[in-house]
């Protein structure tokens, strides 16, 4: 990390590229060109509120591009895996439904392999 374009580049990059996939994918889908053929159009249901799941996503972008640009793979790779742990557990809390014997399975596993890695790094190769 620390070189290379800028984040907000990478950003700014990222959300054309979706905006033409989606764009085409209205115009090449019959529920896409119906959407766009309604009074109305994809804007139909907007309400100012809209715009906050919106603007969240956009930051969310945004700190994506910072933490690849400034954070090792490692620390990337623990960030991921503690997202996925937590979108998990809170998913559970909010459904209220258990977490599944191979989904904590998982989740010890993967605390476990992280802690030892953690404990024991992987020590530099010399030549």
């Amino acid at each position: 990390g620390g070189k290379g374009r800028s984040p907000y580049l990478y950003t700014i990059e990222l959300s054309v590229y979706s905006s033409i996939s989606l764009l085409i994918s209205m115009f090449a889908t019959k529920n896409g060109r119906k959407s766009l053929s309604e009074e109305g159009g994809i804007f139909k249901h907007w309400t100012p509120l809209t715009i906050i799941p919106i603007a969240v996503r956009a930051m969310g972008g945004v700190l994506t591009a910072l933490v690849h640009k400034h954070a090792g793979a490692t620390r990337k790779g623990f960030a991921l895996i503690l997202g996925l742990i937590l979108t998990g557990v809170t998913q559970s809390v909010i459904e209220g439904e258990p977490l599944s014997a191979n989904e904590l399975m998982a989740m010890v596993l993967v605390i476990l392999s992280s802690y030892l890695h953690l404990s024991y790094p992987p020590m530099a190769v010399v030549m």
